[in-house]
């Protein structure tokens, strides 16, 4: 498991929330 790969995962749970 990679820092990015999760920074990702958050980003887009948080693109998710936002919309």
């Amino acid at each position: 498991m990679s820092i990015l790969y999760i920074l990702i995962h958050i980003m887009l749970y948080h693109n998710c929330i936002y919309k």
